[in-house]
């Protein structure tokens, strides 16, 4: 058990989000509704345009879980060192995939708080 490396549950749980986002994506451009995990339904029944709303944001969530799924295997490999680079480089290419999944979270985060402004009603006080 001393071997044991959180970042491997880590890595997993980021392809996992890639694999969810993607099935959202997917519903949200061919349903035109968004998936109740990722926006509660109290929360969409303050939208104003839920078919806008999947519209303008199928293309952000199908990017950002492409990001996910990328990041995570990625890393992945590179902490299990099943790909053939050096043991520093591999570390330094799983940081890299991490910085890029935070660069990734905040600008998909940073849409999502634009789609809110733009298509949901202000929460009542």
């Amino acid at each position: 058990m001393k071997d044991f490396n959180i970042m491997l549950v880590f890595d997993l749980v980021i392809a996992l989000l890639g694999v969810y986002l993607a099935y959202a994506a997917i519903t949200m451009k061919t349903k035109a509704q968004v998936p109740s995990a990722f926006i509660p339904e109290e929360e969409m029944s303050r939208c104003k345009d839920p078919k806008g709303f999947s519209a303008y944001m199928w293309k952000r969530t199908l990017f950002f879980s492409v990001i996910c799924l990328l990041c995570g295997l990625a890393s992945f490999l590179f902490d299990l060192k099943l790909l053939p680079v050096k043991k520093i480089i591999g570390s330094y290419l799983g940081m890299g995939f991490l910085i890029l999944f935070l660069i990734a979270w905040m600008i998909f985060n940073a849409a999502m708080r634009s789609g809110k402004k733009d298509y949901f009603s202000p929460k009542p006080l």
